[in-house]
């Protein structure tokens, strides 16, 4: 009986020892694993609002006018990104901005557009150290790929100012040829002269006005364009340390199970 008993109670010291041994070897390993490149992983959130600029015209959204039209679509950027993604890998590569394809498909590293014109990065279990390049990166190749649609908007802005103008040259000489001609039939009549050009010559002011009107309206936004800020505002950003209780609980239960089972048997 008494033999019974030492053989029971050493199997117990066995059945809790081991577990317990496992389990703090499991969390020394862990830790262990967590600091051995040194770095430091982070969950992070950036929002920048797109550029908006004046309509060209009237635009009716919700029965409502509206004054402003965003420049550019984020959910076009979004797809122009999914896309090409091989070559936007490679250039946030050269940008310092460190991040390989499975970054992307393990989705520590998503861009989407977000209702209201605005374009997210978000960052899961990323490394500290890559947050700030990857954000500048982000930030840049957006400010450049608006830049190519803002370029698009000058050269037509600019084709048109140019076609204003030479129609206003146009009719500014058909204007002067036609004051020579009725100068010439009604030298002798002031008064048919005068209804004359009250009844013509008024609507051909008129129209040189609205074009010059036109010319300079585009011009001033052209000069807009131009000037536009290279810099989205950022209207929401976060970054705060990854959760790793889960991780580390569900190693050590996992560790406990084992060591328990090996430890009946």
């Amino acid at each position: 009986m008494k033999n019974l008993k030492k053989i029971l109670s050493r199997q117990l010291k066995i059945l809790f020892i081991i577990p317990i041994f496992v389990v703090i070897a499991t969390l020394i390993y862990s830790h262990f694993l967590e600091n051995k490149s040194g770095a430091k992983f982070v969950e992070a959130k950036f929002m920048w609002e797109l550029y908006h600029i004046d309509t060209r015209g009237i635009v009716v959204e919700n029965n409502s006018i509206v004054s402003q039209i965003f420049i550019a679509n984020p959910k076009t950027i979004e797809s122009h990104i999914t896309t090409n993604i091989d070559g936007f890998i490679l250039e946030a590569n050269k940008n310092n901005c460190k991040i390989d394809y499975q970054d992307w498909l393990k989705a520590k590293f998503i861009i989407k557009a977000i209702p209201d014109n605005v374009f997210m990065l978000e960052l899961n279990e990323f490394d500290s150290t890559k947050v700030t390049p990857c954000k500048d990166f982000v930030h840049d190749y957006l400010v450049e790929y608006i830049s190519g649609i803002v370029q698009e908007y000058i050269k037509i802005d600019n084709a048109e100012i140019d076609l204003l103008n030479r129609s206003m040259d146009i009719y500014k000489n058909r204007l002067n040829s036609t004051l020579k001609d009725f100068e010439k039939i009604f030298s002798t009549d002031i008064g048919q002269k005068q209804i004359f050009q009250d009844r013509y010559f008024g609507q051909y002011i008129s129209y040189l006005s609205n074009i010059e009107t036109q010319v300079l309206n585009l011009s001033v936004r052209v000069s807009q364009l131009e000037n536009l800020d290279k810099q989205l505002k950022l209207v929401y950003s976060t970054i705060k340390e990854s959760e790793k209780f889960m991780k580390n609980f569900s190693r050590v239960l996992i560790a406990f199970i084992f060591s328990v089972i090996l430890s009946i048997l």
